[in-house]
């Protein structure tokens, strides 16, 4: 792949999933501390639900930038496709070597499935859908959007 804008979102997007991850998991964490102390009576009602809260919210960004991610290799994958590149390499002889044990070699559909995936990013609403910035990232979302599909954030 060409080094470009698209890499450059690329990277940015899958940079915040890994810090969402990480952060997600932190929260699940106390979230089950916080279960095995609710439990047992040691933590009250109203501290257990602020943790579920909080993985929820966590876990609903998590998902918003994973499919940002999502839309950006299809971006990448399209823009490659358009300049003439393989979306993947040729098979080497360790694949096929593995495509004998009865895996699926994903080279086979990778095209198929760019292809026919008519998916529009949530960032580029229709002329007559209303927006509005995120109050964080600045970027143009739906103006319903609970949550930024660039950065995650909440709105």
């Amino acid at each position: 792949m060409s080094v470009g804008a698209n890499d450059d979102s690329l990277r940015v997007v899958a940079e915040k999933l890994k810090q969402l991850t990480d952060d997600t998991q932190e929260q699940y964490e106390a979230f089950i501390d916080a279960t095995q102390l609710y439990k047992k009576g040691n933590v009250n009602e109203k501290d257990f639900l602020a943790k579920l809260a909080d993985y929820l919210i966590g876990m609903t960004s998590l998902n918003f930038i994973a499919i940002q991610v999502l839309f950006e290799v299809k971006l990448a994958i399209q823009t490659n496709l358009s300049k003439g590149h393989s979306p993947v390499p040729p098979p080497s002889k360790t694949d096929r070597d593995i495509e004998g044990v009865g895996l699926v070699d994903v080279r086979k559909t990778a095209g198929v499935v760019a292809d026919s995936t008519q998916m529009t990013p949530l960032s580029s609403p229709t002329k007559s859908a209303k927006v509005k910035n995120c109050i964080i990232f600045g970027s143009t979302i739906p103006d319903q959007a609970k949550f930024c599909n660039k950065c995650g954030n909440s709105q």
